[in-house]
């Protein structure tokens, strides 16, 4: 799978809130399956930052949220247990509907079509939890447990559910370049000095002469050969 940024961010890599992003990050850029993810994607300096985007093999769109360490859902609650104690936290399963909901937006605000996509969540350190299993479900989102496996475990549930409109590539292409600026945005600016007054427009400008990154992307490529280079049949 090809996947952008092409390596994981320096200045993420070491963070312990983002490990459960660098672990699914590995898993997918090791993975054979053939698709494109975008890691750390924005559609606008307005728009929230989605953890995965994936492309996955011409057929399937899904939205991926990460969640690492142990979180519990006991009596209507969330919870993550971290060294410093329980801490009462906002529902993961309910950030990752809306991180879908942000795909499908910034997608019919650019282009004017409704697109299919799937949710996820992924909880890379923990074992299957019935109750979060159960909550997940009752929003229309996919929890997964670790991330060996990742991708072929969300084409694995992809195939039970009924995709009306496969993205061609040129929808691929057209909404892969919604989300590739995030990053690459939020890495150089994450060097420099803000100011409340300035840092509004220049995201716009920064995003704006970003979105050329897409270019080095070739969405056909992937979509075409296989790992080896050989033709997909």
């Amino acid at each position: 799978m090809q996947i952008h940024p092409a390596s994981f961010p320096n200045n993420r890599r070491t963070d312990p809130k983002r490990q459960g992003e660098l672990k699914v990050y590995t898993e997918l850029s090791a993975t054979p399956t053939v698709g494109l993810a975008i890691y750390g994607g924005k559609a606008g300096p307005d728009s929230p930052e989605e953890d995965f985007v994936l492309w996955l093999h011409k057929e399937v769109r899904a939205s991926v949220e990460v969640k690492g360490g142990e979180t519990s859902f006991e009596y209507g609650q969330w919870i993550l247990h971290s060294v410093h104690g329980p801490e009462l936290v906002d529902s993961p399963v309910i950030q990752a509907k809306d991180a879908a909901f942000s795909f499908k937006d910034a997608v019919k605000e650019a282009f004017g079509r409704k697109v299919y996509i799937l949710s996820f969540i992924v909880f890379t350190d923990m074992a299957p939890d019935p109750a979060i299993i159960q909550e997940a479900e009752r929003h229309k989102v996919h929890a997964l447990f670790g991330t060996s496996g990742l991708a072929e475990k969300i084409l694995e549930i992809a195939g039970t559910r009924e995709i009306f409109v496969p993205p061609t590539l040129s929808h691929i292409r057209n909404e892969a370049q919604l989300f590739v600026p995030g990053i690459d945005y939020l890495q150089q600016r994450a060097a420099e000095p803000r100011t409340d007054g300035d840092d509004r427009e220049c995201a716009k400008m920064d995003i704006a002469a970003q979105r050329v990154i897409i270019q080095h992307v070739d969405v056909v490529n992937i979509y075409t050969t296989g790992s080896d280079g050989e033709p997909l049949q």
